[in-house]
């Protein structure tokens, strides 16, 4: 078995310790994070993103974008919205899920950015 496969294997076993203990902190049941698949629907609920982005999880490459993303936009529910804390959520999530989960109690859900506001440039929009 190759490095990336047990890299992998060792998150989503990572995302089954933490992931409870974030969705009850977000007012979720924490109980599904324990849940296969569900778990993940869960999630995306948490950081508030369409459901259908689970089938994007099925997909290899892009699976692991999308989890970077994932981690992301938890650290940004969490209110760790600065650049330091959304690196290090994207590049070791092995080690910031459980910070996130167990060590930093103070992270209060405060929910997912709202772009309904925010105009897009030009060069964003494309």
């Amino acid at each position: 078995m190759s490095l990336p496969w047990i890299l992998l294997i060792i998150l989503l076993i990572i995302q089954f310790i933490c992931l409870p203990s974030l969705l009850k902190r977000a007012g979720l049941d924490g109980w599904k994070g324990y849940v296969p698949v569900l778990h993940w629907l869960n999630w995306l609920k948490m950081i508030k993103r369409p459901w259908w982005w689970i089938f994007l999880l099925l997909v290899p490459g892009v699976n692991l974008i999308m989890l970077a993303i994932m981690h992301i936009e938890t650290a940004i529910c969490f209110d760790r919205r600065d650049a330091k804390d959304q690196w290090f959520a994207g590049l070791l999530p092995w080690v910031y899920l459980p910070k996130l989960a167990f060590q930093d109690k103070e992270a209060k859900y405060i929910g997912a950015r709202d772009w309904t506001k925010t105009k897009k440039s030009f060069g964003r929009e494309w």
